[in-house]
């Protein structure tokens, strides 16, 4: 475009320069082609006289073009004033006293081009009426055949609407930079704070991102909020199991115990009937002794078998507990999903505000950094969504474990209740016998062999029941390890989230 305008502005000058050589007004023929110019545009000839000034620059500068035809470069200057005082000359002034190397002396830029050197400068630029524009100029000299400079075109345009766009943008993009920057930090009540009344120079599109934005950290905010609160609900239930476990693992540590004494006081019972059948006198007594024992021993195995009732009636709390564990997992998992989902939302937004960003060019390119930051925050959320949903499936996979554990102890502890219950069957029925052992010495002898009978059926049951609680005191510690493990990944959850809390 700047090649076609320098190629159109010597072609206009070159034909005043002919008119004038064949009698005709130099600015009659150049006029009309920079009246078609859509932005200010005024000429100098080599001298340095104005010679030129269309249609736009007298609109702009509010300078009329009869005032400033004919002046000097130096008294058009004092017209059209540059902000800082050291600049006081235009640029075409500078062009038209160095019009080969202008660059080299001044601070501007030169683009050579085939239809010879244009000189570019950016500058903000105070009107007569004390309006400041943020202009570019360019200017083209134009020599004759012979190399001497002829006249010097400069050309304006005014940059102000999309400086201030420019502006606009930087402060959008900050804005959303900060808010963005807040919400990984952890800030998650952070909204988007822009003063709507610069916006007038943004496109809508790009504004809908702010919304955008807002809406992502509103969803946000209840999510995680939401997390804390199952987080919470999840430590709870942990405590609970874990709190039911060991009292499983004490009742049976104690069961333990009064079983072996039982069982000691039977292996001692034994001994003693298998002396009665030896002797008849010493059965009367040994008789005795039994059905005091007996008795002793059925009130032990009745404590024992309450406290099996109440290991039993804990270990159904458990299950229930833990299968109450298993749904809030289930819940926590929904919320995951969420959080996935809004990651995805997420990274969309980044792609359509690239694609907005591509559409505004070069002043979209802040923008695009906007985007990326979005991107990096979805990226960074799926990132923290895809390690929780990894706590998430260890839990539930420990919490199954535990769940398969605690109804193995529940179905041993029925057993043991049911052993338990034929206990105190025997230990009746052998009371019975010492007692009938007593009423005469002509069928002791017959009653202690099936009294020793007895005893040994009691003492085997006694130890299957000690093995029944061996198993359970055993299941009970695995069940203590499995809880404490949850209780681990319960806290490296809450950690996560830890990352999310308000500032």
């Amino acid at each position: 475009m700047l090649n076609a305008l320098s190629s159109l502005v010597v072609g206009a000058v070159t034909s005043s320069e002919t008119q004038a050589e064949t009698g005709g007004s130099p600015q009659m023929a150049a006029e009309p082609i920079l009246d078609a110019l859509p932005m200010p545009a005024f000429a100098l000839d080599g001298e340095g006289t104005v010679i030129e000034w269309n249609k736009t620059a007298a609109a702009m500068f509010e300078i009329p073009r009869e005032e400033i035809i004919g002046l000097s470069e130096s008294e058009a200057a004092q017209l059209v004033t540059y902000e800082d005082d050291d600049e006081a000359k235009t640029l075409a002034g500078k062009v038209q006293e160095n019009p080969r190397d202008a660059d080299s002396l001044y601070d501007v830029e030169r683009r050579d081009l085939p239809a010879g050197p244009v000189y570019i400068d950016q500058r903000a630029l105070t009107n007569a009426g004390g309006n400041t524009a943020h202009l570019s100029f360019k200017v083209i000299p134009v020599f004759d055949d012979d190399g001497d400079l002829e006249a010097v075109v400069e050309i304006v345009q005014d940059q102000s609407e999309e400086i201030r766009r420019r502006d606009a943008l930087h402060g959008l993009v900050s804005e959303v930079t900060e808010t963005l920057e807040a919400l990984a930090d952890g800030q998650l009540d952070r909204r988007v704070n822009y003063d709507l009344d610069s916006t007038e120079h943004i496109d809508d599109e790009l504004l809908h991102i702010l919304d955008a934005v807002d809406e992502t950290a509103e969803r946000f905010e209840q999510v995680v909020q939401e997390m804390e609160v199952h987080a919470s609900d999840l430590a709870s239930f942990v405590d609970t199991a874990d709190s039911a476990a060991e009292g499983i693992f004490e009742q049976t540590t104690e069961q333990q115990e009064e079983l072996a004494s039982v069982r000691d006081e039977m292996e001692s019972f034994s001994a003693t009937m298998e002396e009665v059948a030896a002797s008849s006198t010493e059965v009367a007594n040994a008789s005795s002794r039994a059905r005091d024992n007996i008795q002793s021993s059925l009130e032990s195995t009745k404590e024992t078998q309450t406290v099996t009732d109440e290991v039993k009636h804990r270990s159904e709390n458990l299950v229930d507990t833990v299968a109450d564990l298993e749904d809030e997992m289930v819940e926590i998992e929904e919320v995951a999903a969420v959080i996935s989902d809004i990651a995805d939302r997420t990274n969309i937004l980044a792609l359509n505000a690239n694609i907005e960003a591509a559409r505004a060019g070069e002043a979209g390119e802040g923008f695009a950094v906007v985007a990326g930051e979005v991107k990096s925050l979805a990226d960074e959320t799926q990132s923290h969504t895809e390690r929780i949903a990894e706590r998430i499936d260890t839990i539930q996979d420990r919490a199954t474990k535990t769940v398969n554990l605690v109804e193995q102890t529940h179905e041993d502890v029925i057993e043991a209740d049911e052993s338990m219950s034929e206990t105190v069957s025997s230990l009746t029925e052998a009371t019975e016998d010492v007692s009938e052992a007593t009423d005469g010495i002509t069928e002791l002898s017959r009653a202690s062999d099936d009294q020793a009978d007895t005893v040994e059926a009691v003492a085997a049951a006694l130890e299957d029941v000690n093995r029944g609680a061996e198993e359970i005191s055993m299941v009970s510690e695995t069940i203590v390890d499995v809880t404490e493990e949850q209780r681990a990944a319960a806290d490296a959850l809450d950690e996560s989230l830890e990352h999310f809390d308000k500032k």
